[in-house]
Formats: C-alpha cells, structure tokens, sequence
C-alpha cells in the first residue's frame, strides 16, 4: 500500500505522458502497480454499479461469501435436496415468471439432457429431466404447464421422477427457446 500523494504523482506523470517504465523508476515503484493505477481492473466500491440490498437480509452485497449463501439460495441447506423443502421465495418466483424458459435451460442443463429416440422405424428428438426431489420437479412441470409445454411424468421404484417432453409441438417449443445441451 502507497500513500496517496506518491499514487497522486504517479498519476500526474501519466497525466503528462511518461510511461510507466520512466515513472517506476522516477518514483521508485513497481512498473506493474503504475500499470494497475493507470488501468485499474477492479470495481472500487464506492462506484459499484450494482450495490442492491439482498432481498432477504436487506444487507448489501458484492459478492457471494460463505455466511451470505443462506440469504442468496435458501434452498440450501445439509442434507440431500430430496429429504428437505424446495420453495421459491417470491423474489426468486418473481425472476421465474419472468424468465420461464431461462429456467427450463437451467433445469434441463442441470438435471436433464435432449436426446434421439429411437423406437422401432422412428426417430425422433425428446427432452428429460430426472431428479428425487417432489418440490424440484413440480416447479420443472409447473413451469412447462405455463409455457404450454407438454410432459409425461413417472416416478421410479427408487423414487426419482423421470419427466419426459416427447410430443412433436412440446419439443418444437423446447428447441426453440432452450435449445441443445451442450
């Protein structure tokens, strides 16, 4: 750390076009902190652009931090996903409704995949999404019921619940909007 009036004559060299070399060894600095001065590549936090308060906790926030992923993704939590609730707070509920499809994309990224079905002659692209969580899955179907998507879904004997897009509109649809896992 420098104080502010040697930053301040660094600044006033690169203010009247020396360059960086001539200024580290006029001011005795590392070439690269005045590389750094002349071009900062942080956002210093007095003009961050983004500085919302977290929707939970009202506290602001940069970044995520270990002590602040509760207020971010309160679905969080110890134990597997299935065994406990997955609700979406209304802020979260809010950015689905707004954005069904981007959350299909996650949700087919994240627990599913497209594929070719091949059944006797036919062949035919069809979509899945698989997961143990009840909650998980009726926000997956709840989101394909809004967007007119069609789905079948069954559940497992191990409990996990395979849902499948497969009608010839429903998948005109996903691959319109979610595209292909990649």
């Amino acid at each position: 750390m420098h104080p502010p009036e040697v930053r301040a004559e660094a600044m006033r060299l690169v203010a009247a076009g020396i360059n960086d070399c001539e200024i580290s060894r006029r001011i005795g600095i590392p070439r690269s902190t005045i590389r750094d001065w002349r071009r900062p590549t942080y956002v210093p936090r007095e003009s961050a652009p983004s500085r919302r308060p977290c929707p939970r906790c009202w506290r602001t926030h940069l970044s995520i931090y270990s002590s602040h992923l509760p207020c971010v993704f309160p679905q969080d939590g110890d134990g597997p996903k299935h065994k406990r609730v997955i609700a979406l707070e209304p802020w979260q509920r809010e950015l689905v409704n707004l954005a069904p499809w981007a959350f299909l994309r996650g949700c087919i990224r994240s627990d599913g995949c497209a594929f070719i079905n091949r059944t006797g002659q036919y062949e035919y692209l069809s979509y899945a999404f698989s997961n143990m969580s009840d909650d998980i899955v009726q926000l997956f179907t709840g989101t394909c019921d809004r967007v007119g998507v069609g789905y079948r879904a069954n559940q497992n004997r191990t409990g996990r619940w395979e849902v499948r897009i497969n009608r010839r509109a429903s998948v005109a649809l996903m691959l319109k909007h979610v595209g292909l896992k990649e």
